[in-house]
């Protein structure tokens, strides 16, 4: 019966969220509010990188001031645009405790890359992550005067909500923010990492890293935040998403991307489905 009802449940939410994105026709326009552009990528995504950082230049309708790549790689990659900041991931703080203590876990990568995206914190006020499998087809807005821009996602993981519930967050528990990119407030997050700090009696990161350690792949840096942002007070908008994912199938270009598919998505994301979810028992 419940099984039944959560299935209800998800087909009424993506009804309700598909009609809103028919009805909803926001025309942003550029904004002076300036950010900057962090990017995560392995070296593996360099490729589908380069289509994201050139995505990110087009559409990010907020005026950029800096862009980052951070990566496993100690050494620059030769084919980083000179006006791109890289980071070696192993100089930022508190990295190299968080994958020691995930050392032997099948989705180490997968947390860690979520603690890189917050850690931009320590290097911008405001700055914007866009997964390094997501391309751009269309004008994005990330910061506003009204507020920080949040997109809703269409699937949502029960999975995600683990983490939070240890915090106390239960802001939109109905909502999904994964859309693989966020706004990001340095200032917010610093709220957020002290929130956590005060409630665990450690370090952010070691706290994230033993959760998971224990209970696996249980949080969302996306959902996280969002739902941290909207519980205490802090301003936002919503955008529609429009997103649609791909299969990666040899060289892609940018403009091959827009002429196939900016006329009914805003987005595009090239997954790579060789990565099993793990969630282990818990409360």
């Amino acid at each position: 019966m419940l099984i039944k009802k959560g299935l209800v449940f998800r087909r009424l939410r993506q009804y309700a969220l598909r009609t809103w994105e028919t009805v909803s026709k926001p025309k942003d326009t550029s904004s002076s509010i300036a950010c900057d552009v962090w990017l995560v990528c392995h070296p593996k995504d360099f490729e589908v990188a380069k289509l994201t950082l050139e995505s990110a230049r087009l559409f990010v309708l907020n005026r950029i001031e800096k862009i980052y790549l951070v990566s496993t790689q100690r050494s620059r990659p030769p084919w980083l645009p000179l006006d791109v900041e890289y980071v070696f991931e192993g100089s930022i703080p508190g990295i190299e405790e968080v994958s020691s203590l995930l050392e032997g876990e099948s989705y180490r990568g997968w947390i860690l890359q979520q603690i890189l995206k917050f850690s931009g914190a320590f290097f911008s006020r405001k700055f914007v992550v866009i997964d390094c499998d997501t391309v751009l087809l269309k004008p994005h807005l990330f910061f506003s005067n009204e507020g920080t821009v949040l997109r809703l996602a269409y699937e949502h993981s029960p999975h995600y909500r683990a983490l939070e519930k240890s915090l106390d967050i239960f802001a939109c528990p109905w909502a999904s923010f994964v859309c693989h990119m966020m706004a990001f407030d340095g200032d917010v997050l610093h709220d957020m990492f002290g929130a956590i700090e005060a409630k665990s009696g450690t370090d952010w990161r070691t706290y994230f890293a033993s959760f998971a350690k224990e209970r696996g792949m249980v949080m969302s840096e996306w959902d996280l935040y969002a739902r941290f942002l909207i519980q205490n007070g802090h301003p936002y908008i919503l955008r529609p998403w429009i997103n649609q994912s791909l299969e990666i199938d040899g060289q892609l270009s940018l403009e091959t991307l827009i002429q196939k598919f900016s006329k009914h998505r805003n987005s595009v994301s090239l997954h790579r489905s060789d990565r099993p979810m793990v969630v282990k028992s818990g409360d």
